[in-house]
């Protein structure tokens, strides 16, 4: 899986990748600190996630009420397990793994 910044093709219904997408919490590390931000993460027809943003989104939408759904939306990421990046050995790969958090820390669970 690569971090993939142009992929639109999959992101269709008729695509063969195509599992679907939602709103999840990227967990990124600097140092001692995290930082938590949604981006939008799409998966493969077995629900594995193949790809994701290149950066995180913000709420949009054409009415007040779509921008809301959105949020809704988005919301509902805070409640899943973040993800966090990680890279192969040659560094040129990217995938997502799925980590257990302290809510209050961001620290990793046990």
């Amino acid at each position: 899986m690569n971090k993939d910044k142009n992929c639109t093709a999959c992101h269709t219904e008729n695509c063969e990748k195509s599992g679907g997408w939602n709103y999840r919490m990227i967990r990124t590390d600097d140092g001692d600190e995290f930082f938590f931000q949604i981006y939008e993460v799409y998966y493969d027809k077995s629900g594995k996630p193949h790809s994701w943003s290149a950066e995180p989104i913000s709420p949009g939408g054409d009415t007040p009420v779509t921008v809301g759904e959105d949020i809704s939306l988005m919301f509902k990421a805070i409640t899943l397990p973040p993800f966090i990046i990680l890279s192969d050995a040659t560094g040129k790969k990217q995938h997502l793994s799925e980590i257990q958090v302290n809510q209050a820390t961001g620290e990793n669970k046990g």
